[in-house]
């Protein structure tokens, strides 16, 4: 019996310092998970300032274009025909180059957030393996302890049933 408690005291040691260790290990995955995370909100923050910069330099852009072509302009109607066109052909420039800049930015974005996805994935299972692995190392001695305690036990009950003789009624 003393060797059993004996046992069962260094199960409960053996997996209180692997608590402790899975702990530990939880800590840094979650520290650095949420530092991946402050970095990628750091990035998306400095995206949309740019994103927001480039909107307005092609708005300024088109805007001086424009107003290039309001003094070229004059009555004639072929020269304001040729100025309409022009106008028009700066709208659509105008229109692509926005396009372009909020779709280059949508795919940044689109590359930050997979990142993080893709680190709290792997902070998950990095910590289920952790978990898994404790599991695994108390496996055998919780086993070898159920053992030892059902033999325990089972030799108990045969010194009892030989002392008071079976009594099963």
């Amino acid at each position: 019996g003393v060797a059993l408690v004996q046992q069962g005291k260094q199960l409960d040691s053996q997996r209180a310092s692997l608590n402790h260790a899975i702990g530990a290990e939880v800590e840094a995955i979650t520290a650095n998970l949420s530092s991946i995370k402050v970095e990628a909100e750091e990035e998306l923050i400095k995206m949309q300032e740019t994103q927001t910069k480039e909107l307005e330099d092609a708005e300024k852009e088109h805007g001086r274009h424009v107003r290039e072509i309001q003094m070229i302009g004059s009555p004639e109607e072929e020269v304001g025909k040729d100025t309409a066109n022009e106008r028009d052909r700066l709208e659509r420039k105008l229109s692509g180059r926005k396009d372009e800049i909020r779709l280059r930015h949508q795919r940044q974005q689109e590359s930050i957030l997979a990142r993080v996805a893709d680190a709290e994935t792997n902070a998950a299972a990095a910590i289920r393996d952790s978990e898994q692995q404790a599991a695994d190392t108390l496996a055998g001695p919780e086993h070898e302890f159920r053992n030892a305690a059902l033999l325990w036990i089972e030799r108990g009950q045969r010194r009892l049933r030989a002392l008071f003789g079976r009594r099963d009624e």
